[in-house]
C-alpha cells in the first residue's frame, strides 16, 4: 500500500511541475456526461486546426528545442522523485 501512496504523491508532484502554481493536482478522467449527439457539437474548424497543430508539433520534434525541453523535464522529474523518496 505504501507503494501506491508514493506513486500518487509522485503523480501529484509531477502534475505540480507541469501546472507550476498552487492549484490542486487533479487526475485525468474521461468525460462521462456527454449528450448522445456530441459529434454534432464539433466545430468544422477543428480538422484544419489539427492539421496545423500536427505540422507544428512535427517541426518542434525535429528541432533541438523539443529534445532540450524533454531533457529538462526529465531532470525535474528526477528531482521530484528524490524529494518524494527522501521525504
Amino acid at each position: 500500500m505504501r507503494g501506491v501512496a508514493i506513486l500518487e504523491e509522485l503523480q501529484c508532484c509531477l502534475c505540480f511541475l507541469v501546472i507550476s502554481d498552487n492549484s490542486k493536482c487533479m487526475r485525468w478522467q474521461p468525460i462521462d456526461n456527454l449528450p448522445q449527439h456530441w459529434q454534432q457539437l464539433a466545430s468544422s474548424e477543428l480538422p484544419p486546426l489539427v492539421t496545423v497543430w500536427n505540422e507544428q508539433a512535427d517541426r518542434l520534434r525535429n528541432s533541438g528545442a523539443f529534445k532540450i525541453f524533454m531533457e529538462k523535464m526529465m531532470q525535474k522529474k528526477a528531482i521530484a522523485i528524490l524529494v518524494i523518496f527522501n521525504h
